[in-house]
């Protein structure tokens, strides 16, 4: 019985490197949000009533909630949920940033596509 040896071929790298980076990137949004079910979806749902809040003065529970356990007024915890969703927002962003940027050079790259998944892993992990 004879092997069949298959070649790995360069676009079977990017493949593979290009889901090292998609990897890492997951990881560093679920650091960055929640890895909890359903907490990101409460996160985003005092961002959007802390921003109705602000703009027409309309309160919910979630706002009072926080306004009571950490005995401030409504508008100050608004502008805490508004701040710390805008945190949130911003790594997010820097997070896609770098993925798509590293797979572009993945994609652009003859060689050494694991030497560029391998850096675009530890700058994402180090997004703060």
């Amino acid at each position: 019985m004879s092997k069949i040896r298959v070649k790995e071929n360069k676009s079977d790298n990017k493949d593979r490197a290009c889901d090292i980076v998609d990897k890492a990137a997951e990881s560093a949004r679920m650091r960055a949000c929640t890895s909890i079910f359903g907490q990101n979806s409460l996160y985003s749902k005092k961002a959007k009533d802390a921003k109705e809040y602000k703009e027409s003065g309309k309160t919910s529970e979630l706002l009072e909630i926080d306004s009571r356990v950490y005995g401030i007024t409504l508008d100050q915890a608004a502008s805490n949920i508004i701040e710390k969703s805008r945190l949130l927002e911003n790594k997010i962003c820097l997070i896609e940033e770098k993925r798509l940027s590293s797979k572009r050079d993945i994609e652009d790259n003859k060689s050494n596509v694991f030497d560029i998944a391998k850096s675009a892993k530890k700058e994402i992990d180090d997004v703060e």
